[in-house]
């Protein structure tokens, strides 16, 4: 089996945050949504960060193979919206908007 990985994806913006904002910060916090959730994270790069989350839900020696996300992603597919929910700057930053969405979108 070909794993594709994505080279674009699209991200709906929310919480009044601009293009260029999102594009000027060093660190986008961002959820993916499907039937089975919405899941929080934070990376530099979200494109290549999702690549890596799709490889790990296809590769079943993967140590995150069987978390909720991966499989998740192995139920919904391409089934996800995908969204930028914050910015940061610095690293700690971002861990800190990424704790508080996680807890926020748990609800």
């Amino acid at each position: 089996m070909t794993l594709y990985l994505p080279v674009k994806m699209r991200f709906k913006l929310i919480n009044h945050l601009s293009l260029d904002v999102v594009k000027n910060s060093k660190y986008l916090i961002y959820a993916h949504q499907c039937s089975e959730g919405v899941f929080v994270g934070m990376a530099a790069d979200p494109v290549k960060r999702w690549q890596e989350h799709l490889s790990d839900a296809n590769t079943e020696f993967s140590h995150n193979y069987n978390d909720s996300f991966r499989r998740a992603i192995r139920k919904c597919g391409n089934n996800f919206i995908h969204y930028i929910i914050g910015v940061a700057n610095t690293e700690n930053l971002a861990k800190d908007k990424e704790a508080i969405a996680i807890e926020y979108y748990a609800a």
